[in-house]
């Protein structure tokens, strides 16, 4: 603060605040700044401000005043010319005199000293800050002296020769600094003496001022004396000595008499502590055992404490509702669960009474589930809990009796079983119920079926079972999508469900497959018969109406299949089976309709189940076999054979081709059985080829729809002709007009595709179809084949005599081969032959025979 009064005093040229007093010099302007920045970093020390940036600022400054003071240093001892303190300031004074402005000597000497021993107070060691402190008592002798110089007028005191002399302002603010660099760490290094607090600490903290103050004092007073004239210096200095020693022995009398009385005081304590130590020690020991007795009692308070609150805690986390009812029923414990379920205080829970938490009928199962609480000891329940707001939970409870403070209590527990009850809600529906319809499934329908047989046991009543299958609703699928036959379906079960009791089972047993169970329909079969038949034709009549599916207009039917039930006669699966059976038959009558199961129905049904079984074998265990049926041209010249198909089973025989090549293209096992054949006809090409008499005849096979209709059906003709090495133009593929009625565009594409390799084609069973003519131009075909249909009656019908010689002649127009089956007499032969037709096969040459038979026949011929 001196360090900027003074600048503020050369900035306005005010002498009095340069110079301090009147007859003082002034202060340079550099010894200002220099105290300005040893100023700020005193206090910073002081405040212990760990800021970065303010510690970095201290560190600069202090090493600006070591420098700056360094220089002038080097100025005077060694004839340097830095003049560091008249470059940073230009004054009038410097005019006025030569150095006033120039910075002393002793000033320098300070600063040098104060900034080295603020730079080692930031080490804070203990040896750095012994240090420090050693640098700051130099620093404080000096300005010490410097006083002492103007209180003396002794100018050798405060300037050194010539040079400019420490101004008086200069000298305090040293003597300032030096004492706060001293007490920045006033418990450590050498000032532990005077703030330890013990008996040293006030000794020094007497003698050490009066070391410094009294020779100052009594100095300047016989100065003061010997300049005033009273008497010489000798006397003065003699005076001096004689006061300092007298001020010193006083005060050494001070300080030992302190020790004294301490040492006194000390003695007395010593001799009371004696005496009372014995009673101290008893007094000690009956403590002991009191706090030992009061920790022991807080141990069991804080445990009990504890139990409690962790009694409560546990309580209290309990996942339920947990209570505590005495004799009467009242609430004498419960956790925090219960009031926020049921939405109360723990104050109206106490006033309350738990069949208020009830409605209806639980309340009277709570009532009873206390009773045989307190009476059996443990019991559980199941029970709603009605909250205040309204809201029912249901809760499972379980109640046990215990015994607390000699009384009988319950203890209850519930726990929320919401969830639970919808999970086992969802569980059972997605186990017995159907996800898209809502209705019973298959597992449900079975359960309720055989309750059903047993009460129809019981009261000898027939029930009926339907079984409903919608027609083309695969097409719907197709066409529209699965999401329009869904929303079918879901309005097929309400429709169904509208024409039925509520009693009855209305079951969807997958697909668009539903079951109806009807049960005591009567105890009369014949009327059983007629309410089932008016049941099952009040459903086909609601299902046959129009559907209307998110705006477009949809029409279905069912085939329905009824079967009527009595007793335990006959098992669930049976029945369903046997309904599904006339469900069948209702489909193979027309659809849309209703049919009734007969015994026979199921003997044709089970018959043709055996048979589909061994046809699946029949392949594998090689009994098929190729018949062959010469075909012979004008002059009986053999052109080929037709190879049909045998089939030679080990228990049924020979069994008719009409018996089992329609089952072979319902199941879909035409298509091994028509490569096989395909596979064998050209195998049996490859061989004839070896032989004069055989190497130019034909073979014709017949190829059915779904075979037609492979995608790599021309694929695999090709891959046969190449694997046997046969010439393709020997093979003939005949097919049937229902191959072509089915998909034209696509069939003309296939015929092409064949005719490219080579291959024959015939059409078979010619003039039975409706469409024939109109698509012949279209058809890529190289023979026509007239069905013996007409040819067994063109001698008797003359309508039939008549379409043959149409066909005959529409095949000459079209360039076309034609070949008549079926011939059987020679008037049959001769009619033909008269007409143009070209080639014959019939039993009148050869039924189809085996292999060896027509080898046999074609060297006979």
């Amino acid at each position: 603060m001196l360090g900027v009064v003074v600048l503020i005093g050369w900035a306005l040229d005010i002498s009095i605040l340069k110079q301090g007093t009147a007859s003082s010099i002034a202060m340079n302007p550099a010894t200002a700044a220099c105290f300005i920045f040893l100023g700020l970093e005193a206090t910073r020390l002081h405040a212990r401000n760990n800021v970065a940036f303010i510690s970095r600022a201290g560190q600069l400054a202090i090493f600006l005043v070591i420098i700056a003071s360094g220089m002038k240093l080097s100025d005077l001892m060694f004839g340097t010319s830095f003049s560091i303190d008249t470059q940073l300031f230009s004054t009038k004074l410097a005019e006025e005199s030569g150095y006033p402005s120039r910075m002393a000597p002793n000033t320098a000497f300070c600063f040098f000293v104060l900034g080295l021993s603020m730079q080692f107070l930031r080490c804070r060691s203990n040896s750095s800050l012994l240090t420090a402190q050693l640098l700051a008592m130099v620093s404080l002798l000096s300005a010490l002296l410097a006083i002492a110089g103007y209180m003396y007028g002794i100018k050798a005191f405060y300037g050194i020769g010539v040079f400019i002399p420490m101004a008086i302002n200069t000298a305090v603010s040293f003597l300032f600094l030096s004492v706060s660099v001293l007490f920045t760490y006033p418990n450590k290094g050498f000032m532990r003496v005077l703030t330890s607090g013990g008996h040293s600490s006030s000794i020094a903290s007497i003698l050490l001022p009066a070391a410094v103050l009294v020779p100052l004092v009594f100095g300047w007073l016989s100065v003061a004396g010997q300049r005033e004239g009273h008497y010489d210096m000798g006397f003065a200095l003699a005076l001096t000595v004689v006061l300092n020693i007298a001020a010193l022995l006083f005060l050494t009398y001070i300080g030992v008499r302190r020790l004294f009385l301490s040492d006194s005081l000390l003695k007395n304590t010593e001799t009371e502590l004696r005496g009372s130590a014995k009673l101290t020690n008893e007094l000690n020991l009956a403590n002991d055992l009191l706090q030992e007795e009061i920790l022991k009692r807080e141990r069991i308070s804080e445990v009990v404490r504890l139990e409690n609150d962790f009694r409560k805690e546990m309580i209290n986390s309990l996942p339920g509702v947990f209570y505590m009812l005495d004799s009467s029923g009242r609430f004498l414990m419960w956790n925090r669960n219960l009031e926020s379920v049921m939405h109360y205080s723990s104050e109206e829970i106490a006033r309350s009474h738990p069949l208020e938490f009830f409605e209806g009928t639980d309340r009277v199962l709570i009532e009873e589930n206390i009773r045989k609480g307190f009476e059996a000891g443990e019991t559980s329940m199941e029970a709603v809990l009605v909250a205040r707001n309204g809201t029912k939970t249901p809760y499972f409870f379980t109640v046990r009796r215990i015994d607390r403070n000699g009384e009988p209590v319950l203890v209850g527990f519930g726990v929320d079983i919401a969830e639970r009850k919808l999970a086992e809600e969802e569980i059972y529906s997605l186990a017995y119920y159907d996800a898209l319809t809502k209705l019973p499934n298959r597992r449900l329908l079975q359960d309720r079926f055989g309750l059903a047989l047993a009460v129809s046991e019981r009261s000898g009543s027939y029930g009926v079972v339907l079984f409903l299958d919608l027609d083309k609703f695969k097409t719907l699928n197709d066409t529209l999508g699965h999401g329009y036959g869904d929303l079918l379906l879901i309005e097929v079960a309400g429709r169904i469900k509208s024409c039925v009791r509520g009693m009855d089972t209305v079951a969807r047993m997958g697909g668009d497959e539903f079951v109806v169970l009807i049960e005591e329909v009567s105890s009369d079969a014949e009327e059983a018969t007629q309410k089932a038949a008016h049941i099952a034709e009040k459903i086909r009549s609601a299902l046959a109406q129009p559907y209307f599916l998110d705006g477009h207009e949809q029409h279905s039917s069912p085939s329905i299949g009824v079967c009527l039930y009595r007793g335990r006669a006959e098992a669930v699966e049976s029945l369903l089976k046997h309904a599904d059976m006339a469900m069948y038959q209702a489909k193979e009558s027309g659809r849309n309709t209703v049919c009734f199961f007969d015994p026979v129905m199921q003997q044709a049904v089970e018959g043709r189940a055996a048979l589909e079984a061994d046809l699946r074998r029949a392949v594998s265990l090689q009994q098929l076999r190729l018949y062959y049926q010469i075909q012979l041209d004008n002059e009986h010249r053999p052109l080929g054979a037709e190879a049909l198909l045998r089939w030679i089973h080990p228990t049924r025989g020979m069994v008719s081709p009409a018996q089992f090549i329609p089952l072979a293209e319902e199941t879909m096992l035409i298509l091994e059985i028509g490569h096989w054949v395909l596979e064998s006809a050209c195998r049996q090409l490859m061989l004839w080829e070896q032989h004069a008499r055989t190497r130019d005849l034909t073979i014709a096979i017949n190829v059915s729809a779904q075979q037609f209709a492979m995608p790599d059906f021309v694929g695999q003709v090709a891959a046969v002709l190449r694997k046997h090495r046969v010439d393709p133009a020997r093979l003939k593929l005949e097919l049937t007009e229902s191959v072509v009625l089915d998909d034209v565009q696509g069939t003309v594409e296939v015929m092409h595709a064949l005719k490219g390799l080579g291959v024959g084609l015939s059409m078979d069973d010619f003039g039975t179809g409706y469409s024939s003519l109109s698509y012949l131009k279209l058809l890529p075909l190289d023979q026509l084949k007239i069905d013996q249909s007409f040819v067994r009656d063109i001698t008797s019908d003359p309508n039939d005599a008549v379409l043959v010689k149409t066909i005959i002649d529409m095949a000459r127009n079209f360039r076309l081969n034609v070949i008549a089956e079926g011939v059987e007499t020679e008037a049959q032969l001769a009619f033909l032959k008269q007409h143009g037709c070209m080639a014959y096969q019939g039993y009148l040459f050869s039924k189809p025979v085996p292999l060896e038979e027509f080898e046999a026949l074609l060297g006979g011929g």
